[in-house]
This record gives C-alpha cells, structure tokens and sequence, in this order.
C-alpha cells in the first residue's frame, strides 16, 4: 500500500503517514548507516519499524526523550534541563506491539524484587538483626541495580530508541533493516520526483497577453 497515494473514501480512517509542513516530493526521513533519522513530528510510512511488516499496521504515539552523555555527570536536574524531547505515530504491526508494550511492562517490574529484599533489610534492621539487614539490603540495592539494566537491554531488541534528538530531527536505533530499506526507496522515490532547480539568473518567460486589434 503507498501511504503517499489518494485516499480511498470508503477506508477505516488511518493515521497521517505526512504532516502539511511537508510538501508532496519531500520526503522527512532519511536512513543513515543502521539509523532511521526523522523530522520531528514527522508522518513515517506504514512500514512497521520493528520487522518490516506492511500487513496490519497500527500506529503508536510514542514520545521520545535524549539526554547528551556528558549530563550524566551532572545529576537528575541537569540532565532535565538539556534532555531533547520528540513525538511519533510508531507505525507498528500487532505482534510488534505487543512485544513493546511487554518489554514496557517488565522493565517496570524488574525493580520490584530488590525492593523487597531493601524492605526485608530495613525490617530486619529494625528488630535489631543489623548484620542480616544490612546484608539484605546490600542484596537488594545490586537486585535492583541488575535486574533493571538486564530489563533494559533485553527491551532495547523489542522498541526503537533515539540516539541523538536536536531541534529539528531524530536519530532512531532498533529498526529493522527491511524497514531501513523501504525508507531509503520512498526517501529517494520522493527526491526523484522533485522538479529539476531553475539555473541561476534563469527566468522563466511568461506567456504574452494577446492584443486584438480593432477592425478596420
């Protein structure tokens, strides 16, 4: 299905594949080495990002947040100030969006085991058994330093992700190279069928008015 060709009428309504700041020839996205890189806002095509899929495509609203690797340095306030933000519709196919919203929800949950066992240490601390509860506490704090960076890298093979955001653009990793490569064609179909630029100090002639003359 070319999501750039006129409407059918008598369609389920889907989603906008273009915004009206791109004129018909210009593509808003363009593939750099394994990197889908996309105008901020902009439409994508109904390709689903995660395996290529053009069957069944939903869309996702999906929000996206960078922050530059030197904030994290700095702690949580000023990685708030400088992080770069940007929104999609995620085209996406069922099973691929059901993989991303479970990976969504165990990393979510991959910090609950260490923060029992901080709990059971406190408790434990508490009723006077320190060495058990600072062990257990210990215990705790590397669980949940583990658990979530395995979640997290595990979820990273089910979503896309950015690797860098600025004013105007997104660098997304993580989408399949089929997808990669449909890209590529519309971006270049979409360049092609740009008319040719005027040559300097060219001016195109314009069509002179008729005169009639009165009869004689």
């Amino acid at each position: 299905m070319n999501p750039y060709a006129a409407q059918n009428p008598y369609a389920a309504p889907q989603a906008p594949v273009m915004p009206a700041g791109y004129a018909p020839g210009v593509s808003p996205v363009r593939v750099e080495g394994n990197l889908l890189v996309a105008a901020n806002g902009s439409g994508l095509p109904a390709v689903c990002l995660k395996c290529g899929s053009t069957h069944g495509i939903g869309w996702r609203d999906q929000k996206f947040q960078w922050v530059p690797r030197w904030a994290v340095l700095f702690g949580a306030l000023i990685q708030a100030m400088v992080a770069k933000r940007s929104r999609f519709n995620v085209p996406l196919c069922p099973p691929c969006t059901a993989r991303w919203k479970k990976w969504n929800l165990l990393a979510w949950l991959s910090w609950l085991p260490g923060v029992g066992l901080l709990l059971i240490g406190a408790v434990l601390s508490g009723v006077g058994a320190d060495g058990a509860g600072g062990v257990a506490m210990m215990l705790g704090f590397l669980v949940v330093l583990a658990g979530l960076i395995t979640a997290l890298a595990l979820r990273a093979r089910a979503v896309v992700y950015p690797t860098r955001i600025d004013k105007t653009h997104t660098w997304l990793r993580g989408v399949h190279p089929n997808a990669l490569q449909s890209m590529a064609a519309a971006a270049a179909q979409a360049a092609y069928a740009q008319p040719p630029a005027a040559a300097p100090g060219y001016y195109p002639q314009q069509p002179s008015p008729g005169y009639a003359y009165p009869p004689s």
